[in-house]
């Protein structure tokens, strides 16, 4: 393969058109919403040119985020090119993949989290195939409070330093206590929901949060290597510098 020269930005994937994302809405949209008894007409005609319209806008985003991020892949490995990526059956299986959801949501954590997990399927450090399609539908099936718990169990002291908020110390406790602080606005029943999610993946220890300890344990992180490695790979690449798009 021809080396590259890579002392000027590569833009070999184009941006997506947006120019005309809004003028109408997609016939499988437009049916869906003339199949409702109860809408009809004018309402109708709302959401056929506002909702369908936004969330092809945020369609066109994310095709634009990703040929962004694959752009800076193929500028920084001297032996990824396009044409490889066209060409390779399990990365087109995995940007279908992730296609489908981020046509399942509006979330923005989700859709940063699909777009990275493209371009980090790319590379001599992609995980295993099979974990890369495990993982997309993970972050199918969880929601943003999902991968927000799962970032807070990796590093809880890193959370509250970054959050800003003043850690308290504990004698005894229970590792729920910092937790409870950590998202005050989730309820115990809905923490309990959300670390069952994760538990059930093998993406966290969550039978600790219940139990008391020091404060050194309450404070220590509770997330598996599993969870670990996903949440690597839904990050923005390190090099990126991309804190704002961590969940």
């Amino acid at each position: 393969m021809a080396s590259q020269d890579h002392s000027e930005p590569v833009d070999l994937v184009g941006p997506y058109p947006t120019h005309n994302v809004g003028e109408a809405a997609t016939t499988a949209a437009a049916a869906a919403v003339s199949g409702f008894p109860v809408v009809g007409g004018p309402a109708a005609a709302l959401i056929e040119a506002t909702l369908s319209r936004r969330i092809k806008e945020d369609q066109a985003a994310w095709l634009n985020r990703v040929a962004e991020l694959l752009n800076w892949a193929v500028g920084v490995l001297s032996e990824l090119s396009i044409e490889d990526l066209i060409d390779d059956e399990t990365f087109r299986s995995v940007f279908a993949s992730a296609y489908q959801a981020a046509t399942r949501t509006g979330y923005a954590a989700k859709l940063d989290a699909l777009a990275n997990a493209v371009v980090n399927s790319v590379g001599p450090h992609a995980p295993e195939a099979h974990y890369r399609f495990m993982f997309l539908q993970f972050i199918d099936d969880l929601q943003p409070a999902h991968l927000r718990l799962l970032a807070y169990c990796a590093d809880p002291i890193g959370w509250y330093d970054r959050a800003g908020i003043p850690r308290e110390h504990f004698l005894s406790a229970a590792r729920l206590a910092p937790l409870k602080g950590a998202f005050p606005e989730w309820s115990e029943e809905f923490i309990k929901l959300v670390a069952g999610d994760l538990t059930t993946r093998n993406l966290i220890d969550g039978a600790t949060l219940y139990g008391s300890g020091t404060e050194n344990s309450v404070w220590a992180p509770i997330i598996h290597s599993l969870g670990a490695q996903f949440l690597e790979f839904i990050h923005a690449p390190p090099e990126l510098g991309e804190d704002a798009h961590a969940p």
